[in-house]
């Protein structure tokens, strides 16, 4: 079977969860099969991960001005897709490369839903409904649509008029795992919790922020970790007005092994979101052997089960009780980690590749 993958979320995050997603399934698929990536540039997180890949980069950024760029890439994506000879189309965004809209085709067409953020939070991140009506294309188009949760599918569904017979649920799973988690990666001595992955708004780090600062009086060693992008000026500002300039640590990006590490050595990994399409962070620390703190809220009670501390995201003093009591868990803590062991070993990438394939092979059938 021949698959095209277009790689817009390639192109605008190298190592994000979708991307990881992607990534995940096309090292899962049939060794017989042929993935196609069309992309800008070769991702490195995809470049080795299946012997038949092939790659189709196309950098039309590098021409000027922009509007002759697009037209550019789009002729050549054109001209690929009509020579192609596609059983499965399953963009890796709700645009294609360059910038274009979803349409119909020839060819069985696969969308993945994996949240409905622009919808919830339009006001917020989609204004003029940009990405909204981009989502609303692809799912128009789509033969099959796959959401990432019963949550995202439920969501879906209460904005869609779409029957149960063409969503599949397929959850994500965590690469990362305990046996990588004892490497010469350098950890914090002083006791710890981490804030993982994207900062906007909807992850709620003020409120963590806040959170943390109600118990450092009292947990004079304990740490906040940020694994991430740059603090921006608003966030430091906060940081500064809290008088936690020495007490919050910014990581960067770390690898795999180092994340492994820093969660098992953690006293938490705190998630107190207000929303999520599936939340693969809550997964990989349950996976790697710390505690989870996440809000009731969405996908995540889904994600962990009974094998995390739940709290009200709107709630600074729910947050501030949860990290507080860490202090206090004794032998429950044990008893969370192992639970948590038991919950992320339901999510295994090689279900997520099985019921996705399972997908295409029912279109091309």
């Amino acid at each position: 079977m021949k698959i095209l993958y277009d790689g817009f979320i390639f192109s605008a995050q190298e190592s994000g969860g979708i991307s990881r997603y992607f990534a995940s399934l096309i090292k899962r698929l049939p060794g017989e099969w042929r993935p196609v990536l069309r992309c800008r540039r070769i991702p490195k997180t995809v470049s080795q991960v299946h012997a038949r890949l092939q790659m189709q980069p196309f950098d039309f950024s590098r021409v000027k001005p922009e509007k002759l760029s697009f037209g550019l890439g789009r002729l050549y994506f054109k001209a690929l897709d009509k020579a192609g000879g596609y059983d499965i189309a399953h963009p890796t965004y709700h645009f294609l490369l360059p910038n274009d809209r979803i349409k119909p085709r020839r060819s069985p067409l696969v969308i993945t839903i994996h949240d409905m953020i622009p919808e919830i939070f339009a006001s917020e991140l989609d204004r003029e409904g940009y990405d909204a009506r981009g989502k609303r294309a692809a799912i128009e188009a789509a033969s099959a649509i796959i959401c990432v949760s019963h949550n995202t599918k439920r969501d879906l569904q209460a904005r869609f008029n779409i029957p149960d017979s063409r969503i599949t649920v397929t959850h994500l799973a965590s690469e990362v795992t305990r046996d990588m988690a004892f490497g010469a990666e350098p950890v914090p001595a002083e006791p710890y919790f981490l804030f993982m992955g994207n900062r906007g708004f909807y992850k709620n780090f003020v409120r963590c922020l806040l959170g943390f600062h109600r118990v450092a009086e009292t947990w004079k060693d304990l740490t906040m970790c940020i694994i991430g992008s740059h603090l921006n000026a608003t966030e430091r500002e906060v940081i500064n007005s809290l008088n936690l300039g020495e007490r919050v640590r910014h990581l960067g990006f770390v690898s795999d092994t180092h994340l492994a590490k820093l969660y098992r050595c953690s006293q938490a990994l705190l998630y107190p979101s207000l929303y999520e399409g599936f939340g693969i962070p809550p997964l990989e620390a349950m996976a790697c052997g710390t505690m989870v703190i996440a809000s009731h809220r969405s996908s995540l009670p889904e994600v962990v089960g009974d094998a995390a501390l739940i709290v009200n995201p709107e709630s600074v003093e729910e947050i501030s009780e949860a990290l507080l009591s860490l202090r206090g868990l004794g032998s429950a803590r044990e008893t969370f980690i192992g639970k948590g062991y038991k919950q992320a070993a339901q999510f295994t990438w090689e279900q997520t590749a099985r019921k996705t394939i399972d997908v295409y092979q029912s279109l091309a059938a």
